[in-house]
């Protein structure tokens, strides 16, 4: 079947609306829990460090059975899809073992290395581990997006997605604060939400793939280590990459800092802002993924070098549909974006809005750069996608940085330019290797 722009904008459609929830929901807990109290800002901000570079492992995981099932799915062998469901599911297992243990032992321990006070310590154990717990839930969750993705249905994870978002920010309303008969738990509150949340949502995606594909507690019990090399191989990889990409937000943040309170807070407003711009290339590059995956796995002639070609072009031009419109809006309206954020600092305003105006010159190849990226993935070009991300990230951007922003004295003005040279560097990384791919 030829596959039409308007037929991959109807696949990436639900993967935007699932992102999106997801976007609101760190939006909405952040406001409930800064009503909570400063301790608690403060606790949430050192866990979601730890939730971000764990959940790149997680994340990574969930890739690769995506492009491992669509290429199965692509070759029309309905043994293999259950198989490597069945692999998956069991590593999402050893994987929960590893998570619990690391909940045990290790929380006081990180807040006491980051040189938390014994307040924080006190009040904050109890609950990154309960939300570290929660990321149990969340690797079993992230097989199942990635296997039901991988046979084409974005429709139904995004409706678990959505479904179980909605129930984390109502219950954390009423957890935290003690509404309608509800215990006043305060930050535990809010753990706990995220905790039944997680919790529901697999339980979903449980049901749903159950209807696709039978699984067999025996069969995920049974499946030797030796194995699963290959999954958890490349799921690594996938998570090195997204470690790479961790790594130069941790020093843009890092370095806005140094620079001072208005340009680390002007910076936060414009990337929470911006979150809303990446949407389009997340969204189409998980759909790269999936039907250049398939396509690759049928290995006929009626999928061709020429023909994944062709698919791969008409994914990026799709993208464009949705990431042009957003840079025009973010380069004419900066002002009003930035109004959204109610900031009264004069300063913080002006440097937000400049921060976003720049950035709409780049959003374009910002994006593009995801749709190849997933694209690459689709293939299972994951090595050099890891290395290509590492490179840039750790031994380009973080000393670039630095030097354009405090040895240039380019200041603010420096950090978001040389992280949007980075950008544009990554972008035609990644435009040459899938030109040598799909040659």
């Amino acid at each position: 079947m030829d596959i039409t722009k308007k037929n991959i904008v109807k696949m990436s459609l639900p993967t935007m609306i699932a992102l999106s929830s997801t976007i609101l929901v760190g939006v909405l807990s952040l406001l409930i829990i800064s009503r909570i109290d400063g301790y608690s800002i403060a606790i949430a901000a050192i866990t979601s460090v730890i939730l971000l570079n764990v959940g790149s492992v997680l994340n990574g995981l969930g890739y690769a059975v995506n492009f491992i099932i669509a290429q199965a799915f692509g070759k029309g062998d309905t043994n293999e899809l259950g198989d490597i469901l069945h692999k998956s599911l069991t590593s999402s297992i050893i994987y929960g073992f590893v998570i619990v243990i690391f909940a045990l032992l290790l929380p006081e321990t990180i807040f006491s290395l980051m040189g938390a006070s014994d307040e924080i310590i006190q009040h904050g154990v109890h609950y990154m581990s309960i939300r570290v717990v929660a990321l149990c839930f969340v690797v079993v969750s992230k097989v199942l997006i990635g296997y039901l993705r991988g046979v084409g249905d974005t429709k139904m994870p995004m409706q678990a997605l959505v479904i179980s978002n909605a129930i984390s920010i109502v219950l954390a309303f009423l957890l935290a604060f003690g509404h309608i008969g509800f215990p006043e738990l305060g930050l535990i509150g809010v753990a706990i939400a995220f905790f039944v949340a997680e919790c529901i949502q697999m339980l979903m995606l449980l049901v749903i793939t159950i209807k696709r594909e039978s699984i067999s507690l025996g069969r995920i019990i049974s499946v030797k280590l030796r194995h699963l090399g290959y999954l958890n191989k490349e799921g690594l990889k996938i998570g090195f990459e997204d470690f790479g990409i961790n790594v130069t937000m941790i020093f843009f943040i890092a370095f806005a800092t140094r620079l001072g309170v208005t340009e680390v807070a002007s910076s936060e407003i414009a990337l929470n802002i911006l979150q809303l711009a990446y949407l389009p290339g997340y969204a189409f590059g998980i759909t790269g993924t999936v039907l250049v995956g398939q396509a690759f796995g049928a290995k006929d002639k009626a999928h061709s070098q020429r023909s994944h070609r062709n698919l791969a072009l008409k994914i990026l031009i799709s993208s464009l549909f949705f990431m042009v419109p957003i840079s025009l809006i973010c380069f004419l309206f900066p002002n009003q974006l930035v109004t959204l954020f109610a900031i009264g600092e004069v300063d913080i305003h002006r440097y937000a809005t400049l921060a976003i105006r720049l950035a709409s010159l780049f959003l374009v190849f910002d994006g593009l750069q995801l749709v190849l990226s997933g694209v690459l993935r689709g293939v299972g070009d994951n090595t050099f996608l890891m290395v290509s991300s590492l490179i840039l990230g750790c031994l380009f951007f973080v000393p670039f940085c630095f030097f354009v922003t405090f040895v240039l004295n380019l200041g603010f003005v420096g950090i978001w330019l040389s992280f949007y040279i980075y950008i544009l560097f990554l972008f035609i990384c990644l435009a040459l290797r899938t030109k040598k791919i799909f040659k």
